[in-house]
Protein backbone atom coordinates (compact mmCIF):
# COMPACT_ATOMS: atom_id res chain seq x y z
CA UNK A 1 0.00 0.00 0.00
CA UNK A 2 2.84 2.40 0.85
CA UNK A 3 6.65 2.91 2.40
CA UNK A 4 7.15 6.08 4.34
CA UNK A 5 11.08 5.11 4.80
CA UNK A 6 12.94 2.53 2.89
CA UNK A 7 15.98 1.16 2.84
CA UNK A 8 16.94 -1.88 0.33
CA UNK A 9 20.54 -2.53 1.30
CA UNK A 10 19.65 -2.85 5.33
CA UNK A 11 18.67 -0.76 7.91
CA UNK A 12 19.91 2.76 8.53
CA UNK A 13 19.10 5.46 10.77
CA UNK A 14 16.58 7.18 9.12
CA UNK A 15 15.24 9.28 11.38
CA UNK A 16 16.10 9.11 15.28
CA UNK A 17 14.89 10.40 18.79
CA UNK A 18 16.82 12.06 21.39
CA UNK A 19 15.02 12.74 24.13
CA UNK A 20 11.64 13.01 25.84
CA UNK A 21 10.05 16.40 25.40
CA UNK A 22 8.37 18.03 22.26
CA UNK A 23 11.25 17.53 20.42
CA UNK A 24 11.11 13.98 20.25
CA UNK A 25 8.63 13.42 17.89
CA UNK A 26 8.56 11.81 14.34
CA UNK A 27 5.36 12.54 12.11
CA UNK A 28 4.57 10.65 8.79
CA UNK A 29 3.25 11.89 6.23
CA UNK A 30 -0.92 11.35 5.47
CA UNK A 31 -2.16 8.57 4.23
CA UNK A 32 -5.21 7.51 2.13
CA UNK A 33 -6.49 4.80 2.95
CA UNK A 34 -10.12 4.90 1.62
CA UNK A 35 -11.35 1.40 0.85
CA UNK A 36 -8.96 -0.75 2.95
CA UNK A 37 -9.22 -2.97 5.31
CA UNK A 38 -6.50 -4.87 7.91
CA UNK A 39 -4.35 -1.83 7.67
CA UNK A 40 -0.95 -2.87 9.08
CA UNK A 41 1.82 -0.97 10.40
CA UNK A 42 5.34 -2.41 9.93
CA UNK A 43 8.57 -0.87 11.41
CA UNK A 44 12.03 -1.54 12.64
CA UNK A 45 13.78 0.43 15.68
CA UNK A 46 16.80 0.30 17.31
CA UNK A 47 18.38 2.03 20.80
CA UNK A 48 21.58 3.45 22.02
CA UNK A 49 23.22 2.89 25.07
CA UNK A 50 20.88 4.22 28.02
CA UNK A 51 17.80 3.92 25.70
CA UNK A 52 14.12 3.62 27.15
CA UNK A 53 11.10 3.41 25.42
CA UNK A 54 9.23 4.49 22.19
CA UNK A 55 5.12 5.33 21.97
CA UNK A 56 3.57 4.50 18.22
CA UNK A 57 0.59 5.98 17.61
CA UNK A 58 -1.72 6.74 14.68
CA UNK A 59 -4.56 9.40 13.97
CA UNK A 60 -7.45 8.83 11.37
CA UNK A 61 -9.40 11.90 9.73
CA UNK A 62 -6.89 14.12 11.36
CA UNK A 63 -8.72 13.53 14.99
CA UNK A 64 -6.52 12.19 18.60
CA UNK A 65 -3.65 10.56 18.79
CA UNK A 66 -3.85 6.58 19.88
CA UNK A 67 -1.46 4.47 20.97
CA UNK A 68 -0.65 1.20 19.12
CA UNK A 69 2.39 -0.05 20.47
CA UNK A 70 5.11 0.66 23.01
CA UNK A 71 8.36 -0.73 23.07
CA UNK A 72 12.05 -0.70 24.63
CA UNK A 73 14.05 -1.06 21.11
CA UNK A 74 17.25 -3.26 21.55
CA UNK A 75 20.66 -1.38 22.63
CA UNK A 76 22.34 -1.16 19.44
CA UNK A 77 20.30 -3.80 17.61
CA UNK A 78 17.64 -3.60 14.70
CA UNK A 79 14.61 -5.10 15.86
CA UNK A 80 11.31 -5.87 13.56
CA UNK A 81 8.24 -5.01 15.19
CA UNK A 82 5.21 -6.91 14.15
CA UNK A 83 2.69 -5.50 11.93
CA UNK A 84 0.12 -4.39 14.35
CA UNK A 85 -4.06 -4.50 12.64
CA UNK A 86 -5.71 -1.28 13.60
CA UNK A 87 -9.51 -0.79 13.58
CA UNK A 88 -10.39 1.60 10.93
CA UNK A 89 -13.23 3.53 10.47
CA UNK A 90 -11.86 6.68 8.35
CA UNK A 91 -10.12 7.85 5.30
CA UNK A 92 -6.93 9.05 6.28
CA UNK A 93 -3.93 7.88 8.48
CA UNK A 94 -0.98 10.00 10.34
CA UNK A 95 1.69 7.84 12.35
CA UNK A 96 4.05 9.68 15.00
CA UNK A 97 6.43 8.07 16.80
CA UNK A 98 7.58 9.62 20.58
CA UNK A 99 10.30 9.29 23.12
CA UNK A 100 8.21 7.80 26.49
CA UNK A 101 7.44 9.85 29.30
CA UNK A 102 10.30 10.11 31.53
CA UNK A 103 12.71 8.47 28.78
CA UNK A 104 16.31 8.91 29.47
CA UNK A 105 17.15 7.55 26.26
CA UNK A 106 20.06 9.54 23.99
CA UNK A 107 19.01 8.41 20.48
CA UNK A 108 16.26 5.71 18.83
CA UNK A 109 16.58 5.12 15.52
CA UNK A 110 13.56 4.56 12.92
CA UNK A 111 13.43 2.51 9.64
CA UNK A 112 11.50 0.36 7.13
CA UNK A 113 8.07 2.36 8.38
CA UNK A 114 5.29 0.52 5.86
CA UNK A 115 1.91 0.68 5.93
CA UNK A 116 -0.35 -2.07 4.17
CA UNK A 117 -3.51 -2.55 3.67
CA UNK A 118 -6.53 -4.86 2.11
CA UNK A 119 -9.31 -4.49 -0.30
CA UNK A 120 -12.23 -6.16 0.68
CA UNK A 121 -13.72 -9.05 -1.47
CA UNK A 122 -17.08 -7.28 -1.19
CA UNK A 123 -15.35 -4.37 -2.87
CA UNK A 124 -14.51 -5.71 -6.13
CA UNK A 125 -16.74 -4.35 -8.59
CA UNK A 126 -14.82 -4.99 -11.54
CA UNK A 127 -12.00 -6.63 -12.77
CA UNK A 128 -9.69 -8.28 -15.45
CA UNK A 129 -6.40 -10.79 -14.39
CA UNK A 130 -3.55 -11.46 -17.08
CA UNK A 131 -1.79 -14.37 -15.48
CA UNK A 132 1.04 -14.40 -18.05
CA UNK A 133 2.39 -12.83 -21.46
CA UNK A 134 4.42 -9.76 -19.97
CA UNK A 135 3.53 -6.84 -21.69
CA UNK A 136 -0.13 -7.31 -22.32
CA UNK A 137 -1.90 -4.15 -23.42
CA UNK A 138 -5.37 -4.73 -22.53
CA UNK A 139 -8.00 -2.81 -25.08
CA UNK A 140 -11.07 -2.35 -26.20
CA UNK A 141 -13.03 -3.15 -22.99
CA UNK A 142 -15.93 -2.02 -20.64
CA UNK A 143 -15.23 -2.27 -17.27
CA UNK A 144 -17.97 -1.44 -15.04
CA UNK A 145 -18.24 -2.00 -11.08
CA UNK A 146 -20.80 -2.75 -9.21
CA UNK A 147 -23.14 -0.70 -6.53
CA UNK A 148 -21.74 -0.26 -3.18
CA UNK A 149 -19.95 2.13 -1.13
CA UNK A 150 -16.50 0.10 -1.67
CA UNK A 151 -17.25 -0.36 -5.43
CA UNK A 152 -14.08 -0.18 -7.42
CA UNK A 153 -12.20 -1.86 -10.67
CA UNK A 154 -9.23 -3.36 -11.25
CA UNK A 155 -6.44 -4.65 -13.98
CA UNK A 156 -4.61 -6.91 -12.29
CA UNK A 157 -1.31 -9.27 -13.36
CA UNK A 158 0.27 -12.35 -11.99
CA UNK A 159 3.34 -11.03 -9.94
CA UNK A 160 6.29 -10.08 -12.31
CA UNK A 161 3.99 -9.91 -14.91
CA UNK A 162 3.57 -6.03 -16.41
CA UNK A 163 0.62 -4.77 -18.01
CA UNK A 164 -0.48 -1.58 -19.55
CA UNK A 165 -4.00 -0.41 -20.52
CA UNK A 166 -5.00 1.64 -23.52
CA UNK A 167 -8.70 2.19 -25.35
CA UNK A 168 -10.87 0.84 -22.31
CA UNK A 169 -13.56 2.28 -20.21
CA UNK A 170 -13.50 2.31 -16.72
CA UNK A 171 -16.60 3.32 -14.29
CA UNK A 172 -18.20 2.82 -11.09
CA UNK A 173 -20.45 5.51 -9.43
CA UNK A 174 -18.27 5.11 -5.80
CA UNK A 175 -15.08 5.75 -5.10
CA UNK A 176 -13.36 5.03 -8.27
CA UNK A 177 -10.23 3.02 -6.50
CA UNK A 178 -8.20 1.48 -9.29
CA UNK A 179 -5.63 -1.15 -9.21
CA UNK A 180 -3.79 -0.95 -12.18
CA UNK A 181 -0.44 -3.43 -12.42
CA UNK A 182 -0.37 -3.15 -8.97
CA UNK A 183 -0.38 0.05 -8.09
CA UNK A 184 -3.74 1.14 -6.23
CA UNK A 185 -4.88 4.47 -6.00
CA UNK A 186 -7.61 7.26 -7.04
CA UNK A 187 -6.44 8.63 -10.14
CA UNK A 188 -7.89 6.03 -12.22
CA UNK A 189 -6.58 4.76 -15.55
CA UNK A 190 -3.70 7.03 -17.34
CA UNK A 191 -3.25 4.83 -20.58
CA UNK A 192 -3.75 5.66 -23.87
CA UNK A 193 -7.67 6.03 -24.68
CA UNK A 194 -8.77 5.39 -21.47
CA UNK A 195 -12.00 6.55 -20.28
CA UNK A 196 -13.63 7.11 -16.92
CA UNK A 197 -17.64 8.19 -17.65
CA UNK A 198 -20.37 6.25 -17.74
CA UNK A 199 -20.95 3.87 -20.47
CA UNK A 200 -24.71 4.21 -20.91
CA UNK A 201 -25.51 1.19 -21.38
CA UNK A 202 -29.25 0.30 -22.35
CA UNK A 203 -29.53 -1.18 -18.96
CA UNK A 204 -31.68 -4.26 -17.04
CA UNK A 205 -28.91 -6.77 -18.22
CA UNK A 206 -28.43 -5.62 -21.56
CA UNK A 207 -25.00 -4.22 -22.14
CA UNK A 208 -25.26 -2.92 -25.38
CA UNK A 209 -24.65 0.84 -25.79
CA UNK A 210 -27.07 3.66 -26.39
CA UNK A 211 -26.53 5.47 -29.71
CA UNK A 212 -28.57 8.87 -30.80
CA UNK A 213 -28.67 7.44 -34.52
CA UNK A 214 -30.00 3.60 -33.50
CA UNK A 215 -29.44 1.07 -30.37
CA UNK A 216 -29.46 -2.75 -30.51
CA UNK A 217 -31.91 -3.98 -27.99
CA UNK A 218 -31.78 -7.40 -26.98
CA UNK A 219 -35.25 -9.25 -26.46
CA UNK A 220 -33.51 -11.22 -23.87
CA UNK A 221 -30.04 -11.83 -22.06
CA UNK A 222 -27.51 -11.92 -24.95
CA UNK A 223 -26.02 -15.23 -25.61
CA UNK A 224 -22.23 -14.74 -26.78
CA UNK A 225 -21.05 -14.81 -29.31
CA UNK A 226 -23.49 -12.97 -30.85
CA UNK A 227 -22.79 -14.11 -34.77
CA UNK A 228 -25.48 -12.17 -36.17
CA UNK A 229 -28.37 -9.39 -35.26
CA UNK A 230 -30.76 -11.84 -34.26
CA UNK A 231 -32.80 -12.04 -31.00
CA UNK A 232 -33.54 -8.15 -30.52
CA UNK A 233 -34.73 -5.26 -32.23
CA UNK A 234 -33.10 -1.74 -33.25
CA UNK A 235 -34.12 1.60 -31.38
CA UNK A 236 -33.82 4.32 -33.85
CA UNK A 237 -35.35 7.16 -31.24
CA UNK A 238 -35.15 6.43 -27.29
CA UNK A 239 -31.95 7.93 -26.85
CA UNK A 240 -30.67 11.56 -26.93
CA UNK A 241 -26.74 10.74 -26.41
CA UNK A 242 -24.35 8.93 -27.73
CA UNK A 243 -22.40 6.24 -25.43
CA UNK A 244 -18.40 7.89 -25.02
CA UNK A 245 -17.67 4.06 -26.16
CA UNK A 246 -18.41 4.24 -29.52
CA UNK A 247 -15.82 4.62 -32.09
CA UNK A 248 -13.08 5.23 -28.99
CA UNK A 249 -11.85 1.80 -29.43
CA UNK A 250 -8.28 1.35 -31.15
CA UNK A 251 -8.57 3.15 -33.98
CA UNK A 252 -5.77 0.37 -36.23
CA UNK A 253 -8.11 -2.41 -34.96
CA UNK A 254 -10.80 -4.01 -37.56
CA UNK A 255 -14.25 -3.01 -36.85
CA UNK A 256 -15.25 -4.41 -40.30
CA UNK A 257 -18.22 -6.42 -37.86
CA UNK A 258 -19.86 -3.27 -37.52
CA UNK A 259 -22.61 -3.25 -39.87
CA UNK A 260 -24.30 -0.60 -39.18
CA UNK A 261 -22.12 2.21 -39.39
CA UNK A 262 -18.81 3.46 -37.50
CA UNK A 263 -15.07 3.79 -38.79
CA UNK A 264 -13.62 2.88 -35.57
CA UNK A 265 -14.25 0.20 -33.66
CA UNK A 266 -16.31 0.17 -30.58
CA UNK A 267 -15.50 -0.42 -26.79
CA UNK A 268 -16.92 -3.52 -25.60
CA UNK A 269 -17.94 -7.00 -25.94
CA UNK A 270 -20.19 -5.84 -28.94
CA UNK A 271 -17.55 -2.87 -30.35
CA UNK A 272 -16.99 -5.37 -33.72
CA UNK A 273 -20.07 -7.31 -34.25
CA UNK A 274 -23.85 -6.60 -36.25
CA UNK A 275 -24.99 -5.28 -33.06
CA UNK A 276 -22.52 -2.86 -32.19
CA UNK A 277 -25.09 0.45 -31.92
CA UNK A 278 -25.18 3.04 -35.01
CA UNK A 279 -22.70 5.59 -35.12
CA UNK A 280 -22.33 8.43 -37.86
CA UNK A 281 -19.48 7.46 -40.35
CA UNK A 282 -17.01 11.21 -40.20
CA UNK A 283 -16.12 12.66 -43.81
CA UNK A 284 -12.79 10.59 -44.34
CA UNK A 285 -11.51 13.84 -45.74
CA UNK A 286 -11.81 17.54 -44.72
CA UNK A 287 -11.44 19.66 -47.88
CA UNK A 288 -9.92 23.10 -48.12
CA UNK A 289 -9.16 24.35 -51.05
CA UNK A 290 -9.30 22.45 -54.58
CA UNK A 291 -8.22 24.56 -57.84
CA UNK A 292 -6.79 24.56 -61.10
CA UNK A 293 -4.49 27.15 -62.88
CA UNK A 294 -2.89 27.45 -66.23
CA UNK A 295 -0.11 28.39 -66.91
CA UNK A 296 1.92 28.25 -70.11
CA UNK A 297 -0.21 25.39 -71.48
CA UNK A 298 -0.01 23.24 -68.54
CA UNK A 299 -2.48 22.96 -65.51
CA UNK A 300 -1.55 22.63 -62.12
CA UNK A 301 -4.41 21.51 -60.07
CA UNK A 302 -4.07 21.68 -56.23
CA UNK A 303 -6.08 20.64 -53.41
CA UNK A 304 -5.62 20.77 -49.34
CA UNK A 305 -7.31 19.37 -46.45
CA UNK A 306 -8.02 20.07 -42.86
CA UNK A 307 -8.14 16.42 -41.99
CA UNK A 308 -8.29 13.13 -43.46
CA UNK A 309 -9.64 9.80 -41.65
CA UNK A 310 -8.18 6.32 -43.11
CA UNK A 311 -7.20 8.22 -46.38
CA UNK A 312 -5.06 5.75 -48.99
CA UNK A 313 -5.25 7.67 -51.85
CA UNK A 314 -6.55 10.75 -54.10
CA UNK A 315 -7.42 10.39 -57.90
CA UNK A 316 -7.64 13.20 -60.05
CA UNK A 317 -10.75 12.96 -62.55
CA UNK A 318 -11.14 15.18 -65.33
CA UNK A 319 -13.78 15.63 -68.14
CA UNK A 320 -13.23 14.04 -71.28
CA UNK A 321 -15.60 13.20 -73.86
CA UNK A 322 -18.40 14.26 -71.86
CA UNK A 323 -17.39 11.66 -68.77
CA UNK A 324 -15.01 11.76 -65.77
CA UNK A 325 -12.00 10.11 -66.42
CA UNK A 326 -9.05 9.08 -63.83
CA UNK A 327 -5.75 10.97 -64.75
CA UNK A 328 -3.55 10.27 -62.18
CA UNK A 329 -3.20 9.38 -58.45
CA UNK A 330 -1.27 11.01 -55.51
CA UNK A 331 -0.94 8.93 -52.01
CA UNK A 332 -3.40 10.07 -48.94
CA UNK A 333 -2.33 11.01 -45.25
CA UNK A 334 -3.36 8.25 -43.64
CA UNK A 335 -4.60 9.83 -40.77
CA UNK A 336 -3.64 13.59 -39.95
CA UNK A 337 -5.18 16.12 -37.73
CA UNK A 338 -3.40 19.15 -39.67
CA UNK A 339 -3.35 20.71 -42.73
CA UNK A 340 -1.84 18.61 -45.87
CA UNK A 341 -1.50 20.30 -49.57
CA UNK A 342 -1.36 18.25 -52.74
CA UNK A 343 -0.64 19.43 -56.49
CA UNK A 344 -0.83 17.26 -59.86
CA UNK A 345 -0.06 18.16 -63.41
CA UNK A 346 -2.05 18.26 -65.95
CA UNK A 347 -0.53 18.86 -69.47
CA UNK A 348 -3.11 17.92 -71.56
CA UNK A 349 -4.99 21.09 -71.64
CA UNK A 350 -7.75 22.52 -73.38
CA UNK A 351 -10.10 25.43 -73.85
CA UNK A 352 -12.15 24.19 -70.72
CA UNK A 353 -11.24 21.97 -68.32
CA UNK A 354 -13.20 20.74 -65.24
CA UNK A 355 -11.69 18.77 -62.70
CA UNK A 356 -12.67 16.46 -59.30
CA UNK A 357 -10.74 14.78 -56.69
CA UNK A 358 -11.52 11.49 -55.63
CA UNK A 359 -10.63 10.15 -52.11
CA UNK A 360 -10.11 6.61 -51.66
CA UNK A 361 -10.47 4.90 -47.88
CA UNK A 362 -7.91 1.89 -47.53
CA UNK A 363 -10.84 0.03 -47.32
CA UNK A 364 -11.56 1.00 -50.99
CA UNK A 365 -14.60 3.34 -49.96
CA UNK A 366 -14.43 6.26 -51.57
CA UNK A 367 -16.08 10.16 -51.40
CA UNK A 368 -15.22 13.07 -54.26
CA UNK A 369 -14.07 16.99 -53.96
CA UNK A 370 -16.76 19.29 -55.76
CA UNK A 371 -16.29 20.02 -59.18
CA UNK A 372 -14.00 22.87 -60.10
CA UNK A 373 -12.51 24.22 -63.51
CA UNK A 374 -10.18 26.37 -65.43
CA UNK A 375 -10.01 28.00 -68.80
CA UNK A 376 -6.79 28.27 -70.53
CA UNK A 377 -7.26 31.22 -73.20
CA UNK A 378 -6.22 32.89 -71.16
CA UNK A 379 -2.95 32.51 -68.93
CA UNK A 380 -2.62 32.37 -65.32
CA UNK A 381 -6.84 32.46 -64.98
CA UNK A 382 -7.78 30.58 -62.16
CA UNK A 383 -12.09 29.39 -62.03
CA UNK A 384 -13.12 28.09 -58.45
CA UNK A 385 -16.35 26.54 -57.09
CA UNK A 386 -16.66 28.02 -53.49
CA UNK A 387 -15.02 25.98 -50.38
CA UNK A 388 -16.73 25.33 -47.42
CA UNK A 389 -15.87 24.05 -44.18
CA UNK A 390 -18.81 23.39 -41.46
CA UNK A 391 -18.01 23.32 -38.13
CA UNK A 392 -18.02 21.86 -35.37
CA UNK A 393 -19.85 18.39 -36.17
CA UNK A 394 -21.09 17.67 -33.82
CA UNK A 395 -22.99 20.74 -32.30
CA UNK A 396 -24.35 22.10 -29.53
CA UNK A 397 -26.14 25.71 -29.52
CA UNK A 398 -23.98 27.34 -32.97
CA UNK A 399 -22.85 25.69 -35.91
CA UNK A 400 -20.64 27.82 -38.16
CA UNK A 401 -20.20 27.68 -42.24
CA UNK A 402 -16.90 28.81 -43.33
CA UNK A 403 -16.46 30.38 -46.99
CA UNK A 404 -13.26 30.00 -48.33
CA UNK A 405 -11.88 30.99 -51.52
CA UNK A 406 -15.69 31.58 -52.68
CA UNK A 407 -16.53 32.63 -56.19
CA UNK A 408 -20.09 32.97 -56.70
CA UNK A 409 -22.12 36.09 -57.05
CA UNK A 410 -24.58 34.97 -54.21
CA UNK A 411 -24.39 31.81 -51.72
CA UNK A 412 -27.76 30.38 -49.64
CA UNK A 413 -27.56 28.52 -47.01
CA UNK A 414 -30.21 26.42 -45.36
CA UNK A 415 -30.55 24.69 -42.55
CA UNK A 416 -32.77 21.57 -43.06
CA UNK A 417 -34.86 19.44 -40.77
CA UNK A 418 -34.86 14.94 -41.69
CA UNK A 419 -37.98 15.75 -42.85
CA UNK A 420 -37.09 18.13 -45.74
CA UNK A 421 -38.43 21.02 -43.74
CA UNK A 422 -36.30 24.48 -44.24
CA UNK A 423 -35.94 25.64 -40.26
CA UNK A 424 -33.73 28.37 -41.58
CA UNK A 425 -31.84 30.55 -44.35
CA UNK A 426 -29.37 32.83 -44.78
CA UNK A 427 -27.66 34.47 -47.97
CA UNK A 428 -24.29 36.56 -49.03
CA UNK A 429 -24.15 38.62 -51.44
CA UNK A 430 -21.26 39.31 -53.94
CA UNK A 431 -19.94 42.05 -51.62
CA UNK A 432 -19.11 39.56 -49.09
CA UNK A 433 -19.17 35.92 -50.61
CA UNK A 434 -15.82 35.62 -51.36
CA UNK A 435 -14.37 35.09 -48.00
CA UNK A 436 -16.80 34.59 -44.79
CA UNK A 437 -18.06 32.83 -41.57
CA UNK A 438 -21.55 33.06 -40.57
CA UNK A 439 -22.86 31.57 -37.32
CA UNK A 440 -26.08 29.89 -37.60
CA UNK A 441 -27.66 29.69 -33.64
CA UNK A 442 -29.48 26.65 -32.97
CA UNK A 443 -30.18 26.38 -29.40
CA UNK A 444 -34.11 26.12 -30.15
CA UNK A 445 -33.35 22.90 -32.21
CA UNK A 446 -34.02 20.09 -30.45
CA UNK A 447 -30.94 17.22 -30.66
CA UNK A 448 -31.14 15.45 -33.53
CA UNK A 449 -29.87 15.13 -37.48
CA UNK A 450 -29.82 18.10 -39.57
CA UNK A 451 -28.54 18.99 -43.50
CA UNK A 452 -26.62 22.36 -44.47
CA UNK A 453 -27.92 23.20 -47.95
CA UNK A 454 -25.12 25.36 -49.81
CA UNK A 455 -26.00 26.53 -53.10
CA UNK A 456 -25.54 29.58 -56.18
CA UNK A 457 -24.96 29.76 -59.52
CA UNK A 458 -24.46 26.10 -60.24
CA UNK A 459 -23.69 24.39 -57.58
CA UNK A 460 -26.05 22.75 -54.77
CA UNK A 461 -24.46 20.24 -51.98
CA UNK A 462 -25.95 19.02 -48.47
CA UNK A 463 -23.99 18.24 -45.30
CA UNK A 464 -25.01 15.75 -42.27
CA UNK A 465 -24.23 17.85 -39.27
CA UNK A 466 -25.59 16.40 -35.78
CA UNK A 467 -26.87 18.59 -32.35
CA UNK A 468 -26.29 16.96 -29.34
Amino acid sequence: MGSWITSSAGRTDSYSIERAGSSAIVISPVYDISGYINVDVNYWDRGSTNSGTMNAEYSLDGGAWTSFSTEAPARNSWTQHPSSTISLSGSTLQLRFTGYSGNIAKSVYLDDIEITGDIPASAVGAGLYVQSGTGTDVQNNIIVAKAGNDAYYTLESESGITVSSSYNTYYTTNTYLFDYDGSIDNAGPIGTGDITSDPLFVGSGNYHVQSILGTYVAAKAPIWPPDAATGGTWDDSSYSTDSPTIDAGNPTHDNSGETEGGSVIDQGSYGNTPQASKSENPLPVTWKIYKANCENGIINVKWSTYSEINNDYFTIEKIINDKFIPIGTVNGAGNSQIEKQYSFQDKDASNENYYRIKQTDFDGQSDYSPIFNTNCNNLNSMVEYPIYNIYPNPFNDEVVVEIIDGSSNKVNIDIINNLGIVLGHRVITSDNSKNAKISLKTSILPKGIYFIKISGDGFDKSYKVIKN
